[in-house]
């Protein structure tokens, strides 16, 4: 963010649309039709086509002479990976029975933090050599390669072992959408998901700036330090996190509402040391645990979808999770930050974007109470879709 700010001259609130809006508007809505699709199409060849496009639209970036250019160019990486997360998760559902689900959900999330720290290293320090626009074209065009990778290797259990579903047999659109907010466990998880994202998209798109601002750290410092304990920290808690609830719900299936639940009370306190530590070394080692802890959620959330949606609505039940939290959490999460920042800047200064960070803290402790609630229904609904009472 800094070095684009300093070469385009945006705001603070710019850097939000830039980094939120911009993607999160088509991301999450063309997410919902394209779910729609993937749950009676081909999901290997929606998947390659969609890494290709945000691939290419990624290398786009790095051409932006101008905040206006960067917005489109940012609004096409949203198109593009809107047809990744809901077919995905619709063929691991198909290739992974219940007891195992949240743990094949969990190690597909490792992309995340993977992803965060090849973007933080490669991007860093490509940046800091050769400039933001070298970054974004040297992360975005390998992608297009990485496209037909996965159309030659990733299976479709509907045509090697299945018939491929058809348009008549899906529900009304309106309808499916009904039966999906009808199962009161899928709206606590839809309201706590976008809530821990709002949070969690705040502070990872400004805690770099954060580290910058407040401490002196150069982008090179930043990536090379935030870079991996992110990493290990964010992949220890989306791997353990599907491990612990699959095992633990096995037993109990409420356990993977009621874990993720504590894990976002307890990252309160955790964050809160984050922005307030005194020095760089103190704030990056706060964030392991908070990191940790809310990296736990990403496989048994979309594990519980999930398990409480029919067979037919797999994809769609994921792409409205993605929908309200992208809106919600990408969308106003890092524009919500840069706003506060921006508006507490007269008065504190240096200290505006730190003061912004705590403002947001506060909403995971409404995003636990959302999970505790979907934990109350959760082992009925279970039941019922596997019934088919769900259907009904």
């Amino acid at each position: 963010m800094e070095p684009i700010k300093a070469d385009l001259g945006l705001a603070d609130w710019q850097l939000g649309v830039v980094s939120g809006v911009a993607f999160a508007a088509l991301y999450a809505t063309l997410g919902i039709p394209i779910a729609r699709l993937a749950d009676r199409a081909h999901r290997v060849n929606i998947i390659s086509v969609a890494v290709a496009l945000w691939s290419a639209m990624t290398a786009v970036c790095g051409l932006a002479q101008n905040f206006v250019h960067l917005v489109l160019a940012r609004v096409g990486v949203g198109v593009g990976e809107a047809g990744l997360t809901p077919p995905a998760h619709s063929l691991i559902a198909d290739m992974y029975p219940e007891r195992q689900r949240a743990t094949a959900l969990a190690i597909y999330q490792l992309g995340v933090p993977t992803g965060a720290l090849f973007g933080l290293l490669a991007g860093g320090l490509i940046a800091e050599a050769w400039g933001w626009r070298v970054a974004f074209i040297a992360v975005g065009l390998p992608g297009v390669l990485l496209a037909l990778v996965a159309k030659w290797v990733i299976p479709e259990p509907r045509t090697t072992g299945g018939l491929m579903p058809t348009a008549a047999e899906q529900p009304p659109f309106i309808e499916s959408l009904a039966l999906l907010w009808r199962i009161h466990t899928f709206r606590q998880l839809v309201l706590g998901f976008a809530l821990v994202s709002f949070v969690t998209f705040g502070y990872n798109a400004w805690l770099p700036a954060l580290l910058g601002r407040m401490h002196g750290l150069s982008t090179a410092d930043i990536a090379l330090w935030l870079g991996p304990v992110g990493f290990v920290s964010g992949v220890a808690g989306t791997f353990l996190g599907g491990l612990a609830c699959d095992r633990l719900g096995q037993r109990e299936p409420r356990w993977y509402a009621w874990l993720l639940a504590i894990g976002f009370a307890v990252s309160i306190p955790f964050l809160g040391a984050v922005f307030l530590a005194p020095s760089a070394t103190l704030a990056i080692a706060a964030y392991v645990v908070p990191n940790f802890l809310i990296g736990m959620n990403m496989g048994p959330t979309f594990a519980m979808a999930q398990f409480v949606a029919p067979e037919g609505l797999r994809a769609m039940a994921s792409s409205i999770l993605l929908f309200f939290a992208n809106m919600i959490g990408l969308g106003l999460g890092p524009l919500t930050v840069g706003a506060l920042s921006d508006a507490l800047a007269p008065s504190a200064g240096a200290g505006s974007l730190r003061l912004a960070l705590l403002v947001v803290l506060p909403v995971l402790a409404w995003c636990a109470l959302h999970y505790l609630l979907a934990g109350r229904t959760l082992r009925a609904e279970i039941r019922a879709t596997e019934t088919g009472e769900t259907s009904a």
